[in-house]
Protein backbone atom coordinates (compact mmCIF):
# COMPACT_ATOMS: atom_id res chain seq x y z
CA UNK A 1 0.00 0.00 0.00
CA UNK A 2 1.33 3.44 -0.97
CA UNK A 3 1.02 6.51 1.15
CA UNK A 4 1.17 10.17 0.18
CA UNK A 5 4.56 10.74 1.84
CA UNK A 6 6.17 8.10 -0.39
CA UNK A 7 4.66 9.78 -3.44
CA UNK A 8 5.62 13.24 -2.20
CA UNK A 9 9.29 12.22 -1.86
CA UNK A 10 9.18 10.52 -5.26
CA UNK A 11 7.68 13.64 -6.85
CA UNK A 12 10.28 15.92 -5.27
CA UNK A 13 13.19 13.84 -6.59
CA UNK A 14 11.58 13.45 -10.01
CA UNK A 15 11.10 17.22 -10.31
CA UNK A 16 14.45 18.23 -8.82
CA UNK A 17 16.61 15.60 -10.51
CA UNK A 18 18.86 15.22 -7.47
CA UNK A 19 18.38 14.03 -3.92
CA UNK A 20 20.07 17.16 -2.58
CA UNK A 21 17.71 19.52 -4.42
CA UNK A 22 14.70 17.43 -3.39
CA UNK A 23 15.84 17.51 0.24
CA UNK A 24 16.10 21.28 0.08
CA UNK A 25 12.60 21.64 -1.41
CA UNK A 26 11.17 19.30 1.24
CA UNK A 27 13.22 20.94 4.01
CA UNK A 28 14.60 17.61 5.17
CA UNK A 29 18.03 16.01 5.27
CA UNK A 30 19.63 14.49 2.15
CA UNK A 31 19.86 11.10 3.87
CA UNK A 32 16.14 11.17 4.67
CA UNK A 33 15.23 11.58 1.01
CA UNK A 34 17.69 8.90 -0.06
CA UNK A 35 16.40 6.47 2.55
CA UNK A 36 12.74 7.18 1.70
CA UNK A 37 13.27 6.67 -2.04
CA UNK A 38 15.15 3.41 -1.45
CA UNK A 39 12.43 2.13 0.91
CA UNK A 40 9.69 3.12 -1.54
CA UNK A 41 11.39 1.25 -4.38
CA UNK A 42 11.95 -1.76 -2.12
CA UNK A 43 8.31 -1.73 -1.05
CA UNK A 44 7.15 -1.62 -4.69
CA UNK A 45 9.79 -4.10 -5.84
CA UNK A 46 10.74 -1.90 -8.80
CA UNK A 47 13.39 0.66 -9.64
CA UNK A 48 11.90 4.14 -10.21
CA UNK A 49 15.16 6.02 -10.80
CA UNK A 50 18.42 5.49 -12.60
CA UNK A 51 21.18 6.74 -10.33
CA UNK A 52 23.74 8.62 -12.38
CA UNK A 53 26.70 10.76 -11.28
CA UNK A 54 24.84 13.78 -12.65
CA UNK A 55 21.63 13.02 -10.76
CA UNK A 56 18.54 10.84 -10.82
CA UNK A 57 16.60 10.10 -14.01
CA UNK A 58 13.30 8.29 -14.19
CA UNK A 59 13.04 4.73 -15.41
CA UNK A 60 10.13 3.95 -17.75
CA UNK A 61 8.09 2.78 -14.75
CA UNK A 62 9.06 5.95 -12.86
CA UNK A 63 7.97 8.12 -15.78
CA UNK A 64 4.58 6.38 -15.85
CA UNK A 65 4.20 6.86 -12.11
CA UNK A 66 5.17 10.54 -12.41
CA UNK A 67 2.21 11.26 -14.68
CA UNK A 68 -0.26 9.97 -12.09
CA UNK A 69 1.55 11.43 -9.10
CA UNK A 70 1.68 14.87 -10.73
CA UNK A 71 -2.12 14.87 -10.98
CA UNK A 72 -2.46 13.68 -7.39
CA UNK A 73 0.04 16.31 -6.22
CA UNK A 74 -1.90 19.09 -7.93
CA UNK A 75 -5.17 17.91 -6.39
CA UNK A 76 -3.56 17.68 -2.96
CA UNK A 77 -2.26 21.26 -3.24
CA UNK A 78 -5.71 22.50 -4.25
CA UNK A 79 -7.26 20.78 -1.24
CA UNK A 80 -4.66 22.35 1.07
CA UNK A 81 -5.29 25.81 -0.39
CA UNK A 82 -9.07 25.46 0.01
CA UNK A 83 -8.74 24.25 3.60
CA UNK A 84 -6.27 26.98 4.53
CA UNK A 85 -8.82 29.54 3.41
CA UNK A 86 -11.38 28.04 5.81
CA UNK A 87 -9.21 28.54 8.89
CA UNK A 88 -10.42 31.69 10.61
CA UNK A 89 -7.70 31.74 13.28
CA UNK A 90 -5.34 34.64 12.95
CA UNK A 91 -1.78 33.47 13.44
CA UNK A 92 1.67 33.91 12.01
CA UNK A 93 4.67 36.18 12.10
CA UNK A 94 4.71 39.88 11.28
CA UNK A 95 8.00 41.71 10.94
CA UNK A 96 8.18 45.49 10.98
CA UNK A 97 11.13 47.48 9.73
CA UNK A 98 10.91 51.10 10.78
CA UNK A 99 12.72 54.00 12.33
CA UNK A 100 13.05 54.43 16.10
CA UNK A 101 10.68 57.41 16.09
CA UNK A 102 7.87 55.57 14.28
CA UNK A 103 8.46 52.47 16.41
CA UNK A 104 7.87 54.55 19.56
CA UNK A 105 4.61 55.81 18.10
CA UNK A 106 3.48 52.28 17.24
CA UNK A 107 4.40 50.57 20.52
CA UNK A 108 1.16 51.27 22.42
CA UNK A 109 -0.90 49.98 19.50
CA UNK A 110 1.35 46.97 18.97
CA UNK A 111 1.07 45.99 22.62
CA UNK A 112 -2.73 46.06 22.39
CA UNK A 113 -2.63 44.14 19.10
CA UNK A 114 -0.38 41.46 20.59
CA UNK A 115 -2.67 41.11 23.60
CA UNK A 116 -5.73 40.79 21.38
CA UNK A 117 -4.05 38.39 18.89
CA UNK A 118 -1.53 36.30 20.87
CA UNK A 119 -0.87 33.85 17.99
CA UNK A 120 0.44 36.61 15.74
Amino acid sequence: MMDWDDLRFFLAVAKAGTVSAAAKSLTVNYTTVNRRINQFEDKLGIRLFNRLPSGYTLTDVGADLLQSVSVIGSEFQQIERRLMGKDDRLQGVIRLDTTDHIAQLLMPDLHGFMTHYPDI
